[in-house]
């Protein structure tokens, strides 16, 4: 089982209930971490910058403190300062580094120089040096006596190897304060410590054995970063290419959530665009959309099947032969919010199987129902805040789509609402009706149509209308919305 390779260990809001109304205000995309970012300085003169656009010549002396602004900034490389422009035009290559930095600090993308891209030039707080396990804040630390815990495995060890084990975990964020609480705190190095170990080595880049060998107990003693729920996905996804964490995550000015890793960095903008890139600031990964989709190819990058075999899964499961709606529903909640990287068909089943262990709360074996409660532990394993809404309307689907949150529903009329005609046409991995069924509503259309991601659906997600929204609503119980915040 996988759960614990891909939940990531972060203190996050419980799950609320609120009720809604026909409107509520738009909630915030910004995520709230705290550390040091890697930041350069920035130009206290820039408000001479104001209105400098592509085009501009000649011997115009703000082109040149804009092209030093952006070497400086790294949006433009350092030989950019023996091209034939530097210092004389602002060309194609000085409005692509304006653009990029639009892009980073989720501003409007016009690589013109506004008067909040002046400010986005302008002063920037210093970076605090950031040292790996020791000196930016909110550092995990590390224990200088691992050496000693080294051979120590489940079922092993003395009471005081175990206790220092599971005080280490305890103040890596690894298991919380309440496991000092559990039987075997001090005695025993039981399930809930192997995962624990396990989660520890994979953020770390080491084997998943569950045991404390020399590489393990060196990591101990100086622990990497955890990796921030929001660069949980392209972490994961990008391993290779990222390297380990360096940094805790760092809410910048703009609203933006940086972290970063040995070989580059990850970037959410405030605007809900997700970049993976290099230390040189090339994308490692194409920049993702994060939130809800406008269109069924948007969504479907985030679509999983509960069985296959499909385009989304290629587990050869039977109809009925799987239970898995809400795991499957979760998960995709998640990759929309890039929480949770976009697993390839064979893996799917894997992703859906640790979606199922975190809402029930143990390894499980098979398939089984999964209620609204069970969805929000899953939720809230991996980085997300899930928030109960009743009663469920329209108007509280609206309202999440207009913040970016994808929400889950439960229903018994999915069957009369749209899958009766999917499974007429061959579209649909059930033959009669499923019943309960929990789906994703992944965002709206421009066509006013909604974007839903049915796991029973073999063709990805589906637009239904208006009025095909409203019948799966007659027959739902309370929805989910899942966030970031």
């Amino acid at each position: 089982m996988q759960i614990r390779a891909l939940a990531v260990r972060h203190a996050v809001p419980s799950s609320t209930t609120r009720a809604t109304t026909p409107s509520r205000p738009q909630a915030s995309t910004r995520s709230s971490f705290s550390a040091a970012p890697t930041q350069r300085l920035g130009d206290p003169n820039a408000g001479a910058l104001l209105g400098l656009a592509k085009g501009a010549t000649g011997r115009n002396p703000q082109i040149k403190q804009l092209q030093d602004d952006l070497i400086r900034m790294g949006y433009l490389a350092a030989t950019a300062a023996s091209n034939s422009g530097y210092g004389n035009t602002f060309g194609p290559l000085t409005e692509a580094a304006v653009k990029k930095l639009q892009a980073e600090k989720g501003l409007a993308v016009t690589g013109k120089i506004d008067a909040a891209t002046v400010a986005a030039l302008g002063p920037q707080t210093p970076p605090a040096p950031i040292v790996p396990g020791t000196t930016y804040p909110g550092a995990p630390v590390g224990d200088p006596n691992a050496g000693a815990l080294v051979g120590l495995a489940k079922g092993g060890g003395t009471p005081a190897q175990v206790k220092q084990l599971q005080d280490d975990l305890m103040r890596m964020g690894y298991v919380d304060a309440a496991f000092t609480q559990n039987g075997g705190y001090g005695t025993a190095f039981g399930p809930k410590t192997e995962a624990a170990v396990k989660q520890f080595q994979q953020d770390n880049g080491l084997p998943q054995t569950g045991t404390i060998d020399a590489s393990t107990a060196s990591a101990l003693a100086g622990p990497r970063p955890l990796v921030a729920p929001v660069a949980s996905g392209p972490a994961l996804a990008n391993r290779d290419q990222l390297g380990l964490p360096t940094s805790a995550a760092q809410t910048l000015p703009d609203g933006s959530v940086r972290q970063n890793f040995d070989q580059g960095y990850v970037l959410a903008t405030a605007d809900g665009m997700l970049y993976v890139r290099g230390v040189d600031g090339a994308d490692l990964a194409p920049p993702a959309k994060l939130g809800t989709a406008t269109s069924v190819a948007e969504a479907n990058q985030n679509f999983l099947s509960q069985w296959g075999p499909t385009e989304w899964n290629s587990a050869q499961g039977a109809p009925f032969g799987y239970s898995d709606c809400g795991p499957t529903s979760v998960a995709m909640a998640l990759g929309a919010l890039g929480l949770l990287p976009h697993p390839s068909p064979a893996d799917a089943e894997k992703t859906i199987d640790a979606m199922r262990d975190a809402a029930l709360g143990y390894d499980s074996t098979k398939s089984q129902n999964t209620g609204n409660g069970q969805l929000v532990k899953a939720i809230e394993a991996n980085g997300g805040v899930a928030t109960t809404v009743r009663p469920l309307t329209v108007e509280a689907i609206d309202a999440a789509i207009a913040a970016g949150h994808p929400m889950i529903v439960g229903s018994g009329t999915t069957w009369s609402a749209w899958g009766k005609s999917q499974s007429a046409a061959g579209d649909y991995l059930n033959h009669r009706d499923p019943g309960g069924h929990f789906v994703t509503v992944m965002g709206k259309a421009p066509n006013g149509n909604y974007v839903i991601a049915d796991p029973l659906s073999r063709t990805g997600a589906i637009e239904v209308s208006p009025a095909q929204l409203k019948t799966l609503l007659s027959g739902a119980w309370d929805g989910v919305e899942v966030s970031r915040e």
